[in-house]
């Protein structure tokens, strides 16, 4: 899960929306943006709450924790399949209007710096856990 907080959420809110930010864009595109930012949120709560529970469950092993488990799983699979139908439909395909072609190309530059450092900072932390 840490994947979809620092990649997906990271690349959307340290870059795309930061960009749109700087841009005269829509009360509707504003409203979505967030909405968009509001699910980001929901979606880190649902992980840590679950994250706790199976936690506590494998330190404990007890069957008490596994309800939250399972319910912490539903949460996340309805909120993240409504969160990617509203980005693929109503955000991403309408707001790129509002960059010109260099400005699109610059902001997917950054998205692939980003996930570059995202894995450099993977392999680092890697290695040195292995001193």
């Amino acid at each position: 899960m840490d994947y979809i907080d620092i990649s997906h959420h990271g690349k959307e809110e340290n870059i795309l929306f930061k960009a749109l930010q700087k841009k005269k864009i829509s009360k509707q595109h504003a409203e979505m943006m967030n909405i968009l930012l509001k699910e980001h949120e929901k979606g880190r709560q649902i992980v840590r709450t679950l994250m706790n529970a199976a936690d506590e469950y494998f330190k404990k092993g007890s069957q008490a924790h596994f309800p939250n488990i399972v319910s912490g799983l539903k949460d996340i699979v309805y909120v993240y399949k409504e969160h990617i139908k509203k980005e693929d439909n109503e955000f991403f395909v309408p707001v790129m209007d509002y960059f010109t072609e260099s400005e699109k190309e610059e902001i997917l530059k950054k998205f692939w710096q980003f996930d570059v450092n995202i894995i450099h900072e993977k392999y680092k932390n890697l290695f040195e856990a292995m001193e």
